[in-house]
C-alpha cells in the first residue's frame, strides 16, 4: 500500500480545534471560515480556521503558534507539545498509531519444527517463515504453548477478514472465515498468556480505537449541551461511530448495536469461556443460543426493541475465542449443547501440557515489533482495501475461489 505518514494521518484524523480550543474561541463566522480570537486578546480578532482544509491562520504574534501562514493540526500540535521539535512529534504520533505501520524486513531463520511424535501437534508450517518464528521464539522464550499460539492467530486472521472475503469451494457452496476456538487446559497451563501473546496488536488497536471513540463523544455530549446561540460559534461536532472491534464481556443487545455500527466484524475474546456458555440464556431461555447459532451460519440478525432504536445486521460475522478447563467443558459438551450442534461448531485444542521451569532466554525485540506492525497493518489494509458496500450500504465480500 502507499506510505501514509504520521503527519498526514494526523491531520485527516484530528481537528484543529483538539488543540487549540484552550487558547482561542470563535467570534463569528462566515460560509467558508471561522473568525477567533485569542482568549485574553486586545485585538477583535487573531485569525481564521478556515472550512475547507481545517487549518488555522493567524495575525497575531502572541501566541505560541507562528503567524501569518497556515497551521496544521499536526504544526499546531508540534508547537504545542514539542515547543516546535517535529522529529519528536512525528515519532510521538507514530507511536500512538498514527500512520501506516512501517515494514520492518525480518532476518528469517532457517525453520526445521520440531515434531513430537508422541501427540498431533498444532501445524504451524501452514504459516509463514516469519510467523513460524515468532510463535517457535515466543515458545521457547516465554514457555507459551504452540498449540494455544496458532489456535490465537486463527482467530486472528478471522477477526482481521471479517466480511471481506468469503470462500467458494464449489459454484453454490461458500463459506465465511468465522472461527470459534476453545483452548482447553488446567489451571495455570498458560492459556491466556499464550493468547495475549498473539493477540495483543489487535487489542492494542482496539484500545487506541475505543480511546478515540470516547474522546470524540465527550466532544459531542459537550457541544449538543450547547443551546443555539452557542452553537453558532462553537466547531459543530457530528455524532460519533464507535470502531470497537474487539469486545470480552458484553450483553447480546450491546453486541448487535457495536456490529451494526461495525459491519466488517466483532471479534469476541474471553480469558475464561465458561462465562460465554453460562451466559447463553442468562436473560432469555434459549434466544441467546439461537442467536449464536444463526449468526455462525450467517444469517442476518435484528433486534427490535419497545423503547428505543431497533437495530438490523445483514451479515454476522462474530469470531470467538477463549480458554476453559476440561472438567468445565464436558458440563457444557452434553444434552442439548451437542444435539443442537452448538459444540460441533466449536474447534478444540486440548494439548498434553505441563508448566515449564523458568528458562533465561530472551526474546529479540526486533521480532516483537515485527509482528506487532505486521497485525496491525493486514487488519487496516484489509479493511481499508478489501471491505466494500454498494450504495445501499450492502456487503459485497470478494470471492475467493478454491482451483
Amino acid at each position: 500500500e502507499s506510505t501514509l505518514t504520521p503527519w498526514e494521518d494526523y491531520n485527516q484524523r484530528t481537528s484543529i480545534w483538539d488543540i487549540i480550543s484552550d487558547d482561542f474561541q470563535i467570534v463569528s463566522k462566515t460560509h467558508d471560515k471561522d473568525i477567533i480570537k485569542r482568549n485574553g486578546g486586545t485585538s477583535p480578532h487573531s485569525g481564521y480556521v478556515y472550512k475547507n482544509s481545517g487549518c488555522m491562520y493567524l495575525f497575531s504574534t502572541g501566541s505560541i503558534y507562528p503567524h501569518e501562514q497556515l497551521i496544521t493540526p499536526f504544526i499546531a500540535y508540534t508547537w504545542r507539545y514539542h515547543n516546535g521539535d517535529f522529529n519528536a512529534s512525528a515519532k510521538a504520533i507514530y507511536s500512538d498509531g498514527f500512520g501506516a505501520r512501517l515494514e520492518k524486513k525480518l532476518k528469517v531463520k532457517q525453520i526445521e519444527p520440531k515434531i513430537n511424535i508422541d501427540r498431533v501437534q498444532f501445524p504451524i508450517e501452514i504459516f509463514s517463515q516469519e510467523i513460524q518464528q515468532y510463535i517457535i521464539e515466543s515458545s521457547e522464550t516465554l514457555g507459551l504453548s504452540i498449540d494455544y499460539m496458532g489456535c490465537a492467530f486463527l482467530w486472528s486472521l478471522s477477526v482481521c477478514i471479517g466480511n471481506s472475503f468469503i470462500v467458494e469451494i464449489k459454484p453454490g457452496w461458500r463459506e465465511t472465515a468465522t472461527l470459534w476456538l476453545a483452548v482447553v487446559g488446567k489451571p495455570g497451563i498458560g492459556k491466556t498468556p499464550s493468547l495475549n501473546q498473539i493477540i495483543f496488536p489487535l487489542q492494542k488497536l482496539n484500545i487506541r480505537k475505543q480511546k478515540e471513540f470516547q474522546k470524540s463523544y465527550a466532544k459531542y455530549v459537550e457541544y449538543e449541551r450547547l443551546d443555539k446561540d452557542a452553537k453558532k460559534y462553537a466547531e459543530e461536532i457530528i455524532k460519533p461511530k464507535s470502531e470497537q472491534f474487539i469486545v470480552g464481556d458484553i450483553t447480546l443487545e450491546a453486541l448487535i448495536d457495536l456490529h451494526e455500527t461495525n459491519p466488517n466484524c466483532i471479534g469476541v475474546f474471553k480469558d475464561e469461556l465458561a462465562g460465554w456458555f453460562k451466559d447463553m440464556n442468562k436473560y432469555r431461555a434459549g434466544s441467546d443460543l439461537e442467536f449464536w447459532l444463526s449468526s455462525w451460519n450467517g444469517q442476518s440478525i435484528s433486534l427490535n426493541r419497545k423503547t428505543s432504536k431497533s437495530a438490523f445486521v445483514d451479515k454476522p460475522f462474530i469470531p470467538v475465542i477463549g480458554g476453559i478447563q476440561p472438567d468445565i467443558f464436558e458440563q457444557f459438551a452434553t444434552g442439548a449443547n451437542k444435539e443442537n450442534g452448538f459444540i460441533d461448531r466449536i474447534l478444540i485444542s486440548y494439548p498434553e501440557l505441563s508448566v515449564d521451569k523458568y528458562n533465561t532466554n530472551v526474546m529479540n525485540y526486533d521480532i516483537l515489533s515485527w509482528y506487532e506492525n505486521f497485525l496491525i497493518r493486514l487488519k487496516e489494509s484489509l479493511a481499508k482495501n478489501f471491505f466494500i458496500t454498494d450504495e445501499k450500504g450492502e456487503i459485497l465480500p470478494q470471492v475467493a475461489r478454491f482451483s
